[in-house]
């Protein structure tokens, strides 16, 4: 490094970044890193699982059964990204990623049980930090009179850059017949 601009660098009190890594590839790095720890974030209520790789997304009003299903879920192999509060941003025009506030990590509250903590029960192989989220599945309380209609696809809940996200929505009839009538496949 040049003498002249250690001194420049000292006199105005500006840190100089120095490395072995091509300025271009050290430049996209920084870009990508400041992108994500600046980009806006947004809570959303609701529990983010992995399933099959594919980030879901389970909303629903209070009581309807999201924590039950994630933990059901994990339970078979597939991982916990957040429970009862997502963070959500945008991490590029077509991609939104959700994880866990930090205080909430790799913990669960199970109604009847009390908070878990799936790290120490399941392994790490039960959780995981963030994920793209891919499809949005709103429980609803069962209503026999009810009909189903497809939802359209829409804004992300939460999201402020407008990402159109594949929803579902299901109906159950409670956390216990839930649990007790649906079989996974064999």
């Amino acid at each position: 490094m040049p003498v002249e601009l250690k001194e420049a660098a000292e006199a105005a009190g500006t840190p100089i970044l120095i490395s072995n890594d091509a300025t271009t590839y050290l430049m996209s790095m920084i870009t990508q890193y400041l992108a994500v720890k600046l980009a806006e974030r947004s809570s959303v209520h609701g529990v983010l699982v992995e399933v099959f790789g594919m980030g879901v997304l389970l909303t629903g009003e209070s009581g309807v059964g999201k924590s039950e299903t994630a933990l059901a879920l994990v339970q078979h192999g597939h991982r916990l990204i957040a429970d009862d509060r997502v963070d959500v941003y945008q991490r590029d025009h077509e991609t939104v990623v959700g994880e866990a506030p930090r205080i909430l990590k790799h913990l669960m509250e199970i109604r009847g049980i009390g908070i878990i903590d799936v790290l120490k029960l399941f392994g790490i192989g039960a959780i995981k930090d963030e994920t793209e989220i891919s499809l949005v599945i709103n429980l609803t309380n069962w209503d026999s009179k009810a009909t189903m209609t497809a939802w359209a696809s829409r804004k992300t809940p939460g999201s402020s850059a407008g990402s159109r996200l594949p929803r579902s929505l299901f109906r159950s009839r409670s956390a216990g017949t839930w649990k007790t009538s649906w079989k996974w496949p064999s």
